[in-house]
């Protein structure tokens, strides 16, 4: 009896104390649901469209500045090439990551793009000056307009490589390389042909260029030539041409194929950084006094750290 009792009053004070608990009072919102049709869009769209993810706004906000002057893409369209790569052409789908890269590229882009191929079934034309973005993407629809770099990779590397030395009076300042081809391709020789592509943007005539040298003795430059390598078939993104003095990387097909990405890998091949024109260390978007003297401390606006009179009072 004296246990039930117990009981009774344990559960009558604890009833007590969840009664003066503080209850949230929360207002109806009756109608403010409701239930619509199942979005399917998308979902009815191809594979194969791509929305690039556009740069200008980046561009404009951060004051971003290119990297290179002329870009050549250059797509492997030869015949040592696979049959099909994911179920899909390997010619076509080489031209859908060329595609969805240009595509990408800022509206207002400074720098000279054109695009050449490896082909082995015409003869070698001119490299061409860089054009428009429609011709560009009206060039991969028709291939037969694409200029014809050289036979295989060895041969068209070198040609473009010597033709900017030829034409660029500042030692290949500016000028790019994007080679887009089978991971399988890039061979032991193809990278001492890209190696001898380095050599004519850094050095001036009468250096001796020569055939099975893979390890050019080079001091790093911020500017010269960027040599970027699209692997198709490279799942695990493995690493060829990536040098630390150099600029250039090489990437996987895969891993840049979407929106976000490929306007990430566009970013890195064609823009540097946001620009600092007065040389103190804040970029031009953050920078609230924008003409700060030479080797003067600033904060982080930009400003002058310390005024005369602060500098002097501390004397």
């Amino acid at each position: 009896m004296k246990h039930a009792l117990l009981t009774l009053t344990t559960l009558v004070a604890l009833a007590g104390c969840t009664s003066m608990e503080a209850l949230v009072d929360v207002p109806a919102h009756n109608g403010s649901a409701s239930i619509t049709g199942y979005e399917t869009e998308t979902h009815q769209r191809s594979v194969h469209i791509f929305d690039p993810v556009s740069l200008d706004e980046k561009i404009a906000t951060q004051k971003l500045t290119e990297r290179v002057s002329q870009l050549v893409i250059l797509i492997d369209r030869s015949n040592a090439l696979p049959n099909s790569y994911r179920d899909v052409p390997f010619d076509t789908y080489v031209r859908e990551i060329a595609r969805r890269y240009i595509a990408s590229l800022p509206t207002h882009i400074q720098a000279e793009v054109s695009l050449m191929q490896i082909n082995n079934r015409g003869a070698v034309e001119s490299i061409p000056a860089g054009t428009a973005r429609e011709t560009l993407l009206d060039q991969l629809t028709n291939p037969s307009k694409i200029a014809i770099a050289g036979e295989n990779l060895n041969a068209a590397i070198e040609r473009i490589g010597s033709h900017f030395k030829e034409t660029d009076s500042g030692m290949g300042v500016g000028n790019g390389i994007l080679l887009i081809s089978n991971w399988e391709q890039i061979t032991p020789g193809v990278l001492d042909t890209i190696d001898r592509a380095y050599q004519y943007s850094q050095f001036e005539s009468g250096k001796t260029i020569s055939n099975g040298v893979s390890n050019w003795q080079t001091s790093k430059q911020e500017k010269g030539l960027c040599f970027y390598l699209v692997g198709v078939g490279n799942r695990m993104s493995r690493t060829l041409v990536d040098k630390a003095e150099r600029c250039g990387f090489s990437v996987a097909a895969d891993k840049i194929s979407q929106p976000r990405d490929m306007t990430h890998f566009v970013e890195k091949t064609v823009l540097l950084g946001p620009k600092d024109s007065d040389g103190d260390g804040i970029y031009d978007y953050q920078d609230q006094c924008p003409n700060s003297k030479a080797n003067t401390l600033v904060n982080f606006k930009g400003c002058e750290k310390f005024s005369t009179l602060q500098a002097k009072g501390n004397l």
